[in-house]
């Protein structure tokens, strides 16, 4: 995350003040386990559309992962981990399986919740790192109409491109939707992005929106498949952790970002959102089928 958040100048953000505080993002995904990351009292709700079971946790570990870019607090034995909003509060909707799978009534159920609950938990921002392949769009439709129901409701959703690419008309479900906002993947150096999904889509909308880094992120793991509280600060570090690649690993940055910025506009719509994330990305030179409109940058986003 140190390599990622100097990437989209994290840093200003939170010299600024920006850290997503008083904002609540829900992510729908795999769960989340045991970690002093993410203490309990920022989890408002936690559901289980898998097993129905009734206290968080994660058999996967992708969800907590992904929880730890988006949020993560960084404040175990003077740790500089953090999230992109490490005060936001989290809603976890447990919508895949043990192996990282789900069934598309487990999502459009936690979806429809989103719809039912988003005002009583104030839910502005969405987060869907999962992707199914666009080839299943007549099976997935549904699923694209309930994510559009969750964008026209006030909720900012921010989806996976998929790592289906580099071949163009790889985005995947629901990403491949026109409203939402869409991440793939960017990096330099040696970790490429060459697997992040591409536009267009089969409506020929150009996808993905904007890209952030992807590759060898450094976030999250759970101490145990339970979410526990919080761990002694004296256990080793490097336990609490783990990197993993992806367009699943890109999209809390974006999700997250979404937080700060709704942090420091509260009135502003998603579409408001979506269209200043567009104005702020840095251009990388790429094909807008691969990068979008560019690179997420906080600063431009912030306007710091």
């Amino acid at each position: 995350m140190k390599r990622a958040g100097k990437l989209l100048h994290l840093e200003d953000a939170f010299a600024a003040g920006y850290t997503g505080k008083g904002i609540t993002a829900a992510i729908l995904d795999t769960g989340i386990g045991a970690t002093p990351y993410l203490t309990a009292e920022r989890i408002r709700v936690f559901r289980d559309f898998v097993n129905l079971r009734h206290h968080p946790y994660d058999d996967a570990g992708h969800g907590t992962h992904v929880a730890g870019i988006l949020a993560g607090n960084g404040t175990v034995a003077g740790s500089s981990f953090r999230g992109i909003a490490p005060e936001c509060d989290l809603v976890i909707l447990k919508g895949l399986n043990g192996k990282g799978d789900g069934e598309l009534s487990g999502a459009l159920a936690a979806l429809k919740w989103v719809l039912e609950q988003r005002k009583r938990y104030d839910i502005r921002v969405l987060n869907l790192s999962f992707g199914a392949t666009e080839n299943d769009k007549i099976k997935y439709r549904h699923l694209i109409e309930m994510v559009e129901r969750v964008w026209e409701s006030g909720v900012c959703v921010v989806a996976a491109a998929g790592n289906r690419g580099p071949e163009k008309g790889t985005i995947t479900v629901p990403g491949s939707s026109s409203r939402i906002i869409t991440i793939g993947a960017a990096e330099s150096g040696k970790l490429q992005y060459w697997y992040s999904g591409r536009g267009p889509t089969a409506e020929q909308v150009m996808k993905p929106d904007l890209v952030a880094p992807a590759a060898g992120i450094f976030s999250l793991k759970p101490l145990r498949r339970e979410f526990m509280g919080t761990y002694a600060a004296g256990k080793e570090r490097r336990n609490f952790f783990t990197v993993k690649s992806g367009t699943s690993m890109a999209t809390p940055m974006a999700a997250g970002a979404a937080c700060l910025l709704l942090q420091k506009e509260p009135e502003l719509s998603p579409d408001e959102v979506k269209n200043r994330m567009w104005q702020s990305c840095v251009d990388l030179g790429l094909p807008p089928e691969q990068q979008g409109h560019g690179m997420l940058d906080l600063r431009l986003l912030l306007q710091l």
